[in-house]
């Protein structure tokens, strides 16, 4: 299954795998944050397994952050991704940009582990207002 969704630690993790059109991979995002009725602490996207992701161009990357900016009530404006390539990772980084840009603090990391601590960091232990 190339699309899943859980919350762990309070967040909305969201995991993209192999191939998937872009709007599958919105339409998970918008699954998972409204699979609770409270928002998340945080909203963790990780693409390490993702083959999709390799080609995404920085329009579909603006795209992404546009959608996310109208839901950031949902996941307290914070977003964690993980990327597992150097080509991923990058593209995250300049993700990052793009996001900064619609008001949303977001970080790129190798490891699951790794953004989940960052965003648990970020939200403590009460979920955002």
């Amino acid at each position: 299954m190339p699309l899943r969704f859980w919350r762990e630690q309070g967040c909305a993790v969201v995991s993209f795998e192999g191939t998937y059109e872009p709007q599958a991979g919105l339409g998970a995002i918008e699954e998972a944050l409204d699979a609770e009725p409270e928002p998340a602490l945080g909203l963790l996207l990780d693409l390490t397994d993702s083959e999709s992701f390799r080609g995404r161009s920085t329009d579909g990357l603006r795209v992404v952050a546009q959608f996310l900016s109208t839901r950031r009530d949902r996941f307290g404006s914070r977003l964690a991704t993980v990327g597992g390539s150097d080509l991923a990772y990058g593209l995250l980084r300049m993700g990052t940009v793009f996001a900064a840009d619609k008001g949303i603090e977001s970080a790129v990391f190798r490891t699951r582990a790794e953004a989940l601590a960052w965003l648990q960091a970020r939200g403590g232990n009460q979920p955002p207002a």
